[in-house]
């Protein structure tokens, strides 16, 4: 017992200084402006998403399914999908949605809210590499879709 008890405080201090170098390591290594927006975008887009979970859409047939950020050949999208019947999966019902849900991912908005400090060119660009599409899903038959852009 008394030869057991060194050999683990001695194996336990190796593990608690390998831990603490990699913390310290990893503390040295910067983000990037893009991964910090990035992290925020998808943070929000989570937590809009648990709050919008199995809402009706207003003026639609859909209820909110979840939302997702994609990356995309240097775009970023916001994903929504709505399940409903499919006799209401119509373009105008997409349409209304999308219209809908641009309010909460207002793509407008987000370059300001999630990355700071860039020059107003820059916002407006980043603007246009920021979509929103919405998917309607058949709550019968989820082969069933329409997706608006």
């Amino acid at each position: 017992m008394n030869k057991i008890y060194p050999a683990l405080l001695l194996t336990l201090s190796s593990f608690s200084a390998l831990s603490s170098g990699v913390l310290e390591e990893l503390k040295d290594t910067p983000a990037t402006k893009y991964e910090l927006g990035l992290f925020k975008l998808e943070s929000y887009v989570h937590t809009m998403s648990n709050k919008l979970e199995d809402e009706r859409i207003n003026n639609t047939k859909f209820k909110f399914k979840n939302a997702t950020v994609r990356e995309d050949n240097n775009q970023l999208q916001i994903v929504v999908t709505a399940i409903g019947r499919s006799k209401y999966l119509t373009e105008s019902q997409c349409k209304e949605a999308k219209d809908r849900l641009s309010t909460p991912f207002n793509t407008k908005k987000i370059p300001y809210n999630m990355w700071s400090g860039l020059s107003q060119e820059s916002y407006k660009k980043l603007q246009t590499e920021i979509s929103l599409n919405v998917t309607l899903i058949d709550k019968e038959n989820s082969a069933l879709t329409l997706t608006c852009q």
